[in-house]
């Protein structure tokens, strides 16, 4: 045996599994999802808190990675490796927050953030952050002789809790790795639940105090572009969704915002006499458990969820929240929110391939992995499709015939309108007239006098979809081809039909429809309004949109409203 087959036969020796850290006390802003709102929504409120101190207070200070609570998003433990994704350098820096508008509020970090006044002097980090208005300033000196806001000095208390490995996976699954973050030509009713999304985004648009979507991400330092011959489609300008992520994390580690990975959170509660009994951790102060009991006397909630700690094993942790961002995205059961009165729909997957049955009986098997041009057209029943009535979906764009039924871009906006049982039309030369098609037939058919209808389609088409046009037709393959043939010919040509029969794999779907009702909320902040300092963010809402950037760019605006609400409590 050489030796490159020895190397080869070894074993590689197992990663060490991930300790995770697990949350303890008690916090201003819980975020439950590390996903793009949930991201969005904490690098907002981390802004909107540094923007609210005053006139006094300079740039605040970008930290090292190393000397944050989680690791730098390049570890050799992530789950982003295969995206080949470089590490970002770092090194401390000044960066200046977006700011439209100076705030007057007094700079003491525990006055800006607090909603009760028992709790303004009990702050979770800092003991006395609440005695001096320069609480959270780095009073020592600087180039400019001006007092200076930093993580380091007066920390957030803010944490996202999410439940995977690493946070953003979404943002780095999204556009095949290279992340369609938006979108410059929008259709709001595109959208599910148009008006309520309409109103939305118009919030964002007359709030002066929050930059749109495009001018944020400028902020953070991101380059986009428009990917040519599309209807709008951005793209960071290096095709890899690590940009987006990476100018993410490089701000939450600027604001030195809590991450808490491998934490799933399992219920939301209104905050009761059960906060009293929790244990303290054993680095917990006796301050830090006075200010976990304590909220219960402001409201607020508790929430409950498990740390993983390692293969099957987990740690049960309990933390007081003033406020909580649900952010969860599309899989967020019903059972984790504090209040069942609140609407809910419960989510289904849509954006994915579909499971349909040919009702031309052509071997799809066949022609798995073929990919035509069509202009696809959804009805509700056969009858409303031969009548020609009016589509409930109709779009052009690439199909990709599989062997269980269809997938590509365009399947994937269809299945958003999809039921089972629905007919689905593929115009597979939507170039061509039905009249320009019929004549162009004729005239191939006068061309190749005698030949049998196999040849017919040789150089138009490949061969399996020449096959099962022809099969579609009721044309036998080796016989004379007829011009009595050629009007089913055209037919089949401009209407392939296809019975759906539901999603196919619903792993591979990008959105789940459902989730909390939009009435439950207010448009211009994302709280429920039922469950004052309950927020609810980009798909755990019920709303979704078509491929294209439409569902990033809701989850980035969700975001951003509810950050500068929480930092903003009227």
């Amino acid at each position: 045996m050489s030796k490159k087959q020895n190397r080869s036969n070894k074993k590689k020796p197992k990663k060490p599994f991930f300790s995770a850290k697990v949350p303890t006390g008690a916090y201003d802003v819980v975020i439950v999802g590390g996903g793009a709102s949930g991201l969005a929504c904490a690098v907002s409120y981390a802004q909107a808190i540094c923007n609210q101190s005053s006139n006094k207070m300079s740039k605040p200070e970008l930290l090292n990675h190393k000397e944050l609570n989680h690791e730098p998003w390049g570890h050799e433990s992530s789950n982003y490796e295969s995206m080949n994704g470089e590490l970002l350098n770092c090194e401390p820096k000044n960066r200046e927050p977006f700011n439209r508008e100076s705030s007057n509020r007094k700079s003491s970090f525990s006055e800006s953030v607090s909603c009760d006044a028992n709790l303004k002097a009990q702050s979770v980090f800092d003991g006395n952050a609440g005695d001096s208005d320069t609480a959270g300033i780095d009073t020592g000196n600087n180039e400019t002789g001006n007092p200076v806001y930093t993580p380091k000095t007066a920390r957030l208390r803010m944490v996202i809790l999410e439940a995977g490995k690493r946070i953003g996976t979404s943002i780095m699954r999204s556009g095949n790795g290279r992340c369609n973050f938006s979108n410059s030509s929008l259709e709001v009713t595109r959208y599910h639940h148009a008006s309520f999304v309409e109103k939305v985004f118009s919030a964002l648009d007359e709030n002066r105090s929050i930059p749109s979507v495009l001018s944020w991400f400028e902020q953070l330092g991101l380059v986009w572009e428009e990917a040519p011959g599309t209807e709008g489609l951005l793209y960071p300008f290096s095709k890899k969704a690590n940009s987006v992520l990476d100018v993410l994390r490089k701000a939450l580690d600027a604001y030195g915002v809590e991450i808490c990975e491998m934490s799933e959170v399992l219920v939301i509660s209104p905050c009761d006499h059960s906060v009293s009994s929790l244990s303290m951790d054993r680095d917990e102060t006796s301050e830090q458990h006075e200010a976990v009991c304590s909220s219960q006397e402001t409201g607020g909630f508790v929430v409950r969820g498990k740390t993983c700690k390692g293969e099957n094993e987990y740690q049960s942790f309990e933390i007081a929240a003033r406020k909580v961002v649900l952010a969860s995205g599309g899989a967020t059961s019903q059972n984790i929110l504090p209040n069942r009165q609140i609407s809910y729909c419960s989510p289904k997957p849509i954006l994915g391939p579909v499971q349909a049955k040919s009702l031309s009986h052509a071997d799809l098997s066949a022609l798995d992995g073929i990919r035509v041009q069509s202009n696809v057209k959804l009805y509700r029943s056969l009858s409303d499709a031969k009548a020609k009535e009016r589509a409930i979906f109709e779009e052009e764009g690439e199909v990709l015939f599989r062997s269980y039924g269809l997938s590509g871009i365009v399947i994937f906006n269809a299945s958003r309108y999809a039921e089972p049982g629905d007919i689905l039309l593929l115009d597979l030369m939507p170039h061509f007239t039905a009249e320009v098609l019929r004549e162009m037939f004729l005239k191939r058919l006068e061309q190749q006098r005698d030949a049998v209808a196999r040849f017919f389609f040789v150089g138009f088409v490949v061969d399996p979809l020449a096959e099962a046009l022809l099969q579609a037709a009721g044309i036998e393959g080796e016989k004379e081809l007829l011009s009595s043939d050629i009007d089913h010919l055209v037919a089949v040509c401009k209407a392939f039909p296809f019975e759906m029969q539901g999603i196919a794999d619903e792993r591979t779907c990008q959105v789940r429809r459902g989730g909390v009702q939009p009435e439950e909320v207010d448009f211009s902040t994302l709280e429920i309004s039922s469950c004052p300092g309950l927020f609810v963010l980009g798909e755990a809402l019920d709303v979704d949109g078509p491929c294209g950037g439409y569902n990033l760019h809701w989850a980035w605006t969700t975001g951003l409203l509810a950050g500068s609400a929480l930092a903003n409590p009227t």
